[in-house]
Parts: C-alpha cells; sequence; structure tokens
C-alpha cells in the first residue's frame, strides 16, 4: 500500500498585483487537504490536513518605523482569529478558521486598503531595486577611468546593470500600473455608493 505524502511543494508564479488569485488558489488548495505553511520565491509549501477547514489571505503590513506598530497590527488580527502563517517581506499570509466566519475587512473601503497597501508596496520594491541598478552602474562607471585594464569586466558590470534595469522596468511597470488602475476603479466604486 502507498503512503500519502505529508507534504508537498508546488511551484508557481504570482506578481504582487495578483494577490487575490493568489489567495484563491491557496483556498483552493486548503479545501482540497492542503495547508499552507511556507513560501520561497514561486515554491509554495503545503501540509497535508483536514480539507475545508481553514481559508486564506494575503495582506500587506504597510510601511512601518516602528516594530511595535507592526507588533500591534499582528495582535490586532490575532484578536480578530487570524493567524499570521508566513511573512515575507512586507507580504503576510493569514490564516482563519472556516467554522469563524469570513476575515474581517470584505467591505469596499477593506478592499481599497489592501490594493492600496499593494500599490505602495509594489512601488517601494521598485525604488528599492531601481537603487540597487543605479549604485551597479554608477560603479560600473566609476570603473571607467579608474581600471582602463579591466576593460572586459567593466563593459560586462554596465551592460549587465542596464540589462537588469531595462529587465526591472519590464517587468514592475505593468505591475504597478495594474495596481494603481485596481486602486482608482475601488477608489469610484467607493466613491459611486457614498
Amino acid at each position: 500500500m502507498k503512503e500519502k505524502k505529508e507534504y508537498r511543494t508546488v511551484w508557481r508564479f504570482f506578481t504582487i498585483a495578483d494577490y487575490e488569485r493568489e489567495e484563491c488558489w491557496l483556498n483552493d488548495k486548503a479545501a482540497a487537504g492542503w495547508l499552507f505553511f511556507r513560501r520561497n520565491g514561486f515554491r509554495y509549501r503545503f501540509r497535508r490536513g483536514t480539507p475545508d477547514v481553514f481559508r486564506y489571505r494575503v495582506d500587506f503590513v504597510e510601511r512601518m518605523a516602528d516594530d511595535r506598530v507592526s507588533e500591534a497590527y499582528f495582535n490586532f488580527l490575532t484578536e480578530c482569529g487570524s493567524r499570521v502563517v508566513y511573512e515575507d517581506n512586507r507580504r503576510i499570509y493569514l490564516q482563519r478558521a472556516v467554522a469563524d466566519g469570513p476575515f474581517e475587512g470584505d467591505d469596499d473601503y477593506a478592499r481599497l486598503r489592501r490594493a492600496n497597501k499593494a500599490y505602495d508596496f509594489a512601488v517601494s520594491m521598485f525604488c528599492r531595486m531601481s537603487r540597487i541598478f543605479a549604485v551597479i552602474v554608477s560603479l560600473g562607471l566609476l570603473c571607467w577611468g579608474l581600471f582602463p585594464a579591466i576593460e572586459f569586466l567593466r563593459d560586462y558590470t554596465l551592460g549587465a546593470a542596464f540589462g537588469a534595469l531595462v529587465a526591472l522596468a519590464t517587468i514592475w511597470v505593468p505591475v504597478v500600473q495594474r495596481l494603481r488602475r485596481r486602486v482608482n476603479r475601488l477608489v469610484d466604486e467607493v466613491g459611486v455608493r457614498r
């Protein structure tokens, strides 16, 4: 008799703008009895559990200068019956028992706030990565005059940095634009319902 696997690794790609699709996918896995517990890039880890016991939500923690503020937010989530299963940078994965009802904040304002936090997260990531590539380009330009003997390395560094910057813009700009459109659509919906 074949023994059932207790853990499963699934490779899946979601951008920050796909957080609602990612959430639906995690909930489909939970309905089939696979409970999410870790993510590393595109690799999701699940453990076998009871089907239809938990549901998941993807949320974003706002940029906070003080860890006490984020700790207070996590305490608030716990008081509401949600548990932080995994934390990745500013993206958090919440788990809640199906018996406890839906997640708090399924109204238009909460959806707008979550979309706005995702947009802020995407913009800050884009800016952070742009600064890194700008430093690499600056170092490559600095090496231009200082080390003429290693011209290949200088050209390779500059080419890689400019290529990475173009790839970054090609990937992140559409993600940021999709999130901005979603925020604008939600603002229009909330404004119409006032």
